[in-house]
């Protein structure tokens, strides 16, 4: 069977992509599907397979639009995260690939479906996954975790307004790493201050406590799934999309809000060891049933099915 991975060009330069080029050199690998960059990809008559990784958005807006019209005899899988990006002006183009692609892989329920409900009943909900480092995969259960809260990524009040919150309150017992940004320069894997792929990992790893929350969109972004698989305890808002995820607030992790975030971290900090069962319970189920090898089969039962045709 002949088929194709496609990523946007400027994914090249991405830093944070870890768990993309391991999920999809996976797939490469079992069935002999070439990974390329590009905007737009001129389909040979006898590939039976694409794949894209990303849809059309505000950093790739021609990204896969000319594969709305492409033979029907080809069969499209588009792994759609992100389709906030770039807003209203992208639902256009958007309807247009969704409407030809056959299988939409996206890590938004809630929110494609409130912007897209044409398209729910052929969308799969394929939350974000962590990349396959043991503090997500194997460690176990850390013991002796910092008794502090950790706020990571990007902070902006206009897109992750909680976590920002939390990071600006300064809270005695919340630390903060910022993200590192999407396009430094490949020389940062080699900056020990900052933390990217297993020191990332390991550094949430380390801490008793993390928080985090699901954007202004309200999407399971990657931090939910990450955090909760190292065995720190997540402190978040409970959304819709988490629990269509299986997670439940007070059993796998603590439900915040802007009004209490404070009193919460200091209750969880403080009274770590009444919460070990809630980060096991959290550590299970995310790595039970949110791992990557959990999203590759979905991907291989889709792809197995197409070759038996």
């Amino acid at each position: 069977m002949k088929g194709i991975i496609i990523y946007p060009p400027l994914f090249a330069q991405y830093v944070i992509k870890d768990r993309y080029d391991a999920f999809t050199n996976a797939i490469s690998k079992r069935y002999g599907f070439p990974i390329i960059y590009a905007e737009n990809y001129s389909v040979p008559a006898d590939m039976k397979v694409v794949m894209t990784m990303k849809g059309p958005q505000h950093s790739n807006p021609r990204h896969i639009v000319n594969l709305a019209t492409v033979k029907s005899h080809q069969r499209l899988i588009g792994y759609f995260a992100d389709v906030h990006g770039g807003g209203d002006k992208f639902t256009p183009v958007l309807n247009k690939v969704f409407e030809r692609f056959e299988y939409i892989l996206s890590n938004s329920h809630e929110y494609l479906a409130r912007r897209f409900p044409k398209y729910v009943d052929k969308a799969i909900y394929f939350p974000n996954f962590p990349a396959p480092y043991p503090a997500y995969t194997t460690l176990p259960l850390n013991p002796k975790p910092i008794k502090r809260a950790l706020v990571s990524g990007y902070l902006d009040f206009g897109c992750y307004p909680l976590r920002t919150h939390v990071a600006h309150m300064k809270h005695p017992l919340v630390d903060v790493i910022k993200h590192p940004g999407n396009h430094p320069g490949p020389a940062i894997h080699n900056d020990k201050s900052k933390f990217l792929g297993a020191r990332y990992a390991n550094k949430l790893r380390e801490y008793g406590v993390c928080v985090t929350c699901g954007s202004h969109l309200k999407y399971m972004i990657a931090k939910y799934i990450e955090i909760m698989a190292t065995g720190a305890l997540l402190l978040a808002p409970n959304i819709p999309d988490v629990e269509k995820a299986g997670f439940v607030a007070g059993t796998h992790f603590i439900d915040i809000n802007k009004e209490n975030a404070g009193e919460k971290i200091t209750e969880c900090v403080n009274n770590l060891d009444k919460y070990t069962s809630v980060r096991q319970a959290g550590m299970v189920l995310a790595r039970k049933n949110h791992s990557m090898a959990v999203r590759l089969q979905v991907v291989y039962n889709i792809l197995d099915n197409i070759a038996k045709e």
